[in-house]
C-alpha cells in the first residue's frame, strides 16, 4: 500500500535507515502524528513507549503509527472526579496561608499540620520561601494531575522554575493548566483558581496575558484570595498603577488579625512599599518593608524580597 504523498518521504527514509522494506506498510512518525492529532511529539513518544496506539512499531530510533488507528483517549484528562463532594483540590490551595504564623516559628506551625498532604505542600511552599526552589519542582514531578495538592504544585513550581531559568518547565506547566482550565471551564471556582494559577506563571514572567477582574477573586477558597490580591497588586506595579495598588493593599492589610502573619502579607507588604517609594513616601515605603522583613527574615523568608530586588534598590 502506497503511503499518502505528504508522508512518503519522511517514512520511507526512517525505514530506509532501519533497513526495513517500505512498499506494504502504511505507516506515518511520531511528529506526523502529533501534527494529525494536534499534540506534541514528546506526547506521542511516551504513548508509543506504554504501547498505548495499537499497532504502533519501533524503528531503528523512530516510532511507526498506523496512519489509520484513532488517537488514543487521555487518560489524564478522563478520569472519574467524584459528584456531589468538596473537590479535591480546594482544601490544598496555598495552604500555607492557612497558617497564621509567628515570627522565627514557622516551622513549628508547619509541624503541627496532621494532613500528610496538607504538610508536604506547606514544606515545599516554605522552601520555596527560603529561596530552595527545587523542592517545589520535585513533588511537582512526584504528584499526579488529579492529586490533592496540584494545584497548588503547580503555581508553586512555575514560580520555582522562573526563578531558576528552566523554561521549558514553565511552559510545561502552563500547558498542563491549560488543559485543566479546558476540563474545568464549568466549574466556576475551579475554573477561577486555575485562571489565578496561571496569571501566577504570567505574572512571575512579567508578561501577563490577561487582566483580572478582581471581584472574581470572592469565589476563590478564603485562603487563596490573599495571595491572590498580591499578584492582582503586583499586576498593578507593572502597569505602574501605584495609588491603585496602595489602595488594595491597605484594604487587604484591614482584614490582618492583629498576631501573626501569613507568607502572602510579607508580598502584599513588598508591593506596597515599592508602590509607595514610586509615589515619593519612602518613609512609609521603608515602614512597610521594614514589617515585612521583621515578619519573614527570622524564618528565613528571603524570596519575597529577592523577587524584587531590582525595584527596592532605594532601600539602605
Amino acid at each position: 500500500m502506497q503511503y499518502p504523498k505528504k508522508n512518503y518521504d519522511s517514512v520511507y527514509i526512517l525505514r530506509l535507515n532501519a533497513g526495513t522494506e517500505v512498499d506494504d506498510l502504511d505507516y506515518i512518525t511520531a511528529k506526523e502524528a502529533a501534527e494529525k492529532w494536534g499534540v506534541k511529539v514528546r506526547r506521542i513518544q511516551d504513548l508509543c513507549s506504554k504501547n498505548l496506539i495499537p499497532g504502533v512499531r519501533n524503528w531503528g530510533n523512530g516510532w511507526m503509527i498506523p496512519s489509520e488507528v484513532q488517537k488514543p483517549k487521555d487518560r489524564r484528562k478522563h478520569r472519574e472526579i467524584p459528584k456531589n463532594k468538596t473537590h479535591p483540590f480546594l482544601p490544598y490551595i496555598f495552604s500555607t496561608d492557612y497558617l497564621h504564623l509567628t515570627s522565627g516559628k514557622a516551622d513549628l506551625a508547619l509541624n503541627q499540620i496532621s494532613d500528610p498532604d496538607q504538610k508536604e505542600l506547606a514544606a515545599a511552599e516554605f522552601d520555596y520561601l527560603r529561596g530552595n526552589f527545587d523542592s517545589p519542582i520535585q513533588l511537582y514531578k512526584k504528584t499526579q494531575r488529579y492529586d490533592k495538592t496540584r494545584i497548588s504544585i503547580l503555581s508553586v513550581a512555575q514560580g520555582a522554575a522562573v526563578s531558576i531559568g528552566k523554561y521549558s518547565l514553565y511552559c510545561e506547566i502552563q500547558e498542563e493548566i491549560s488543559s485543566l482550565q479546558s476540563e474545568f471551564k464549568h466549574d466556576p471556582q475551579l475554573s477561577t483558581l486555575l485562571n489565578t494559577a496561571k496569571f501566577i506563571g504570567e505574572i512571575s514572567m512579567y508578561l501577563p496575558s490577561q487582566k483580572v477582574n478582581i471581584h472574581d477573586f470572592q469565589i476563590l477558597p478564603i485562603q487563596s484570595r490573599s495571595f491572590a490580591l498580591y499578584m492582582y497588586a503586583k499586576s498593578l506595579l507593572i502597569d505602574e498603577k501605584h495609588e491603585q495598588l496602595c489602595g488594595v493593599v491597605e484594604a487587604a492589610l484591614c482584614y490582618k488579625q492583629s498576631q501573626g502573619y501569613i507568607p502572602s502579607e510579607i508580598y502584599l507588604r513588598v508591593m506596597y512599599a515599592i508602590a509607595l517609594e514610586w509615589l515619593g513616601k519612602r518613609d512609609l515605603a521603608k515602614q512597610q518593608l521594614i514589617q515585612a522583613m521583621e515578619f519573614a527574615l527570622p524564618d528565613g523568608f528571603i524570596t519575597p524580597f529577592a523577587e524584587h530586588l531590582t525595584k527596592l534598590g532605594w532601600f539602605g
